[in-house]
């Protein structure tokens, strides 16, 4: 595992941990956030403009393939510049494609589960060994 696999797999696995940890405990209150998020294009707007952001932060620090973990890390850059330049452009399909899961209450608990568990292997394996402080010769 690199070192920018590490920390990204520092900084992703606890935030997906936790966020998968609180939407498998509220699928209620979960199912009312994203309603609410639907209806409203502002938060939408905004969303998009922070998933943006983040998505090509990683891309640009952490474009790697070379691992399991390396390969999902860059999988999730990719998949939130893609989510927030849909949701910039297309925000009627956003809202479209996720009234179907507002209508299933298994959604927030599975997905929150699967996030968690993700989260909780890129923690472990993260923290498994420190970062090398050495300069690449």
């Amino acid at each position: 595992m690199t070192n920018s696999t590490r920390i990204f797999a520092r900084i992703l696995g606890p935030f997906l941990l936790i966020l998968g940890a609180a939407f498998a405990a509220g699928r209620v209150s979960t199912l009312q956030l994203l309603a609410a998020f639907v209806e409203s294009p502002a938060l939408m707007f905004l969303s998009a403009l922070f998933m943006l952001t983040a998505g090509l932060v990683i891309l640009a620090f952490h474009n790697k393939w070379s691992s399991l973990c390396g390969a999902i890390i860059s999988l999730v850059g990719w998949v939130l510049v893609l989510r927030g330049a849909i949701m910039l452009f297309l925000p009627g399909l956003v809202a479209y494609l996720l009234q179907p899961l507002l209508d299933n209450d298994l959604v927030p608990p599975i997905g929150g589960g699967v996030a968690a568990l993700l989260g909780a292997w890129m923690t472990a394996l993260s923290y498994a060994k420190p970062i090398s402080t050495k300069s690449p010769s």
